[in-house]
């Protein structure tokens, strides 16, 4: 049975692409950053010793007996340092060289599992390396990239780098905002949707995916899909409601909206502009006369003024929704998804934006974009 500090523990891992281990001696996470006595960042191992049923702790060698202490491996001088200058942790044994044995006690009592307790240790020692500093030795994705050091594409790439986003709705459109998002440099990608998977979802979606995928949870399946190229998605409370708020976008650089229901794109337009949290909404609107599928792909900016949402999003409930049941359109979620992107690299000045445009409509029977900007 997977615990929910075990949970959060895997979450957290393959956000920022550490390794988790689990066996019959232990538990331990790979990778993890640590600080050096002299303020660098390096990587080492934590581990915690465990009883056969993987989840009670059992005192490591060199402990003294302190079952829920952890072993540190490949700490440059026996020892993790936080950025005062004091060891992290009590140090309960030190080779000098690159292991240390560490207790860290908690003020409120016991930990409730090993779970909770390697989560603890890898808090606080990932915990005093600053993300400009992870950004350094980490890599979002899990592969090398061919000419990714030349310094004009580290320079380029970089404006992505350290940002934050957040995606809500994992249907036709976000989803490819998701794909398209993964792709990028931005350490974080929070994703949100309740929803379960259906057959038109799949037919919708980039890529594929077998039968076994549906109505498992949306959000869950592709994080799991996408999290096996990169790192750093994580996965927000089911759907986003209105009395969840601004909270859940703490830490987040930009929202992607891409809802169905007018009333939750309401609230949450509403939401982001009182946080002052950029975004972009991204939505379709179809119909069909004499056989034929005619309406639009739109996608709004905030933008400078962050209300005029007002007037550049629809607030009719229930418009082209029957039609975009039924039809599978894949090619025109890309569309919205790629132009929702657009607008987010030249927010983040990776684009050249010579017109400012805070609104792009694709209309589907004159194959034209209608484009609102600063100017006009």
């Amino acid at each position: 049975m997977v615990t929910d500090y075990e949970d959060l523990l895997r979450q957290e891992t393959a956000r920022r692409g550490w390794m988790v281990d689990a066996n019959k001696n232990g538990i331990s996470v790979g990778g993890v950053p640590y600080r050096k006595k002299n303020g660098e960042t390096g990587r080492c191992h934590i581990s915690i010793d465990t009883d056969d049923d993987g989840t009670g702790m059992k005192a490591p060698e060199h402990s003294g007996g302190a079952i829920h202490a952890a072993t540190l491996i490949g700490v440059e001088g026996g020892r993790a340092y936080r950025a005062s200058g004091e060891p992290v942790g009590n140090v309960l044994w030190t080779d000098k060289t690159e292991r240390c044995v560490i207790s860290i006690k908690r003020d409120d009592g016991a930990y409730e599992n090993a779970w909770h307790a390697l989560f603890v240790y890898v808090s606080n020692v990932a915990g005093e390396v600053g993300e400009d500093e992870r950004a350094k030795i980490e890599s979002v994705f899990r592969f090398e990239i061919e000419g990714e050091d030349d310094v004009d594409t580290q320079t380029w790439r970089g404006r992505a780098r350290g940002k934050r986003i957040g995606i809500v709705g994992l249907g036709g459109v976000g989803l490819w905002i998701l794909d398209l998002m993964s792709k990028t440099d931005v350490s974080e990608i929070r994703i949100w949707d309740g929803d379960v998977i259906e057959g038109r979802n799949l037919v919708r979606a980039p890529g594929w995916a077998s039968q076994e995928a549906i109505e498992k949870n949306k959000a869950r399946y592709f994080w799991e899909q996408y999290s096996k190229m990169r790192k750093g998605i994580s996965v927000g409370k089911g759907y986003w409601e209105a009395e969840d708020g601004a909270d859940a976008f703490d830490g987040l650089d930009f929202v992607f909206v891409a809802v169905d229901k007018t009333n939750v794109r309401t609230a949450l337009c509403e939401t982001l502009e009182a946080a002052r949290i950029p975004y972009v909404d991204a939505g379709m609107g179809i119909a069909r006369h004499e056989e034929r599928v005619r309406g639009s792909c739109q996608v709004f900016f905030s933008g400078e003024e962050a209300s005029r949402w007002r007037i550049g999003i629809p607030t009719v409930e229930g418009i082209g929704e029957e039609e975009y049941r039924a039809l599978q359109l894949a090619d025109l979620g890309a569309l919205t998804a790629a132009l929702a992107v657009g607008m987010w690299r030249r927010h983040i000045v990776q684009y050249q934006d010579d017109t400012k445009d805070w609104l792009v409509r694709y209309e589907i029977e004159a194959n034209d974009l209608l484009k609102r900007s600063e100017q006009s």
